[in-house]
């Protein structure tokens, strides 16, 4: 009788902790997911904040690539001299 009881708990208890067990591996998995995506996103984030940047660059050198192009001599001189001074 006290060993049917006895077997009994401990078949309750190993399931409790089974069902306990597959919760906390849930939980685990669902933590490293989102940590997963969180990475990726930000990653993701970070190379197109970049690519932007570099467009933003090659846009200004080229305008003043363009500016430089188009200036006379005279221009030239002064935006040089302005450029020392300050």
């Amino acid at each position: 009788m006290i060993g049917a009881v006895l077997t009994a708990a401990m078949g309750r208890v190993g399931r409790t902790l089974a069902r306990a067990a597959t919760l906390a591996a849930g939980v685990a998995g669902l933590v490293w997911l989102a940590f997963r995506r969180g990475r990726r996103d930000a990653q993701a984030e970070e190379t197109l904040r970049r690519a932007n940047a570099r467009i933003t660059a090659l846009k200004t050198a080229r305008d003043i690539h363009h500016d430089l192009q188009d200036a006379d001599r005279n221009d030239l001189h002064r935006r040089a001299d302005r450029w020392m001074r300050d």
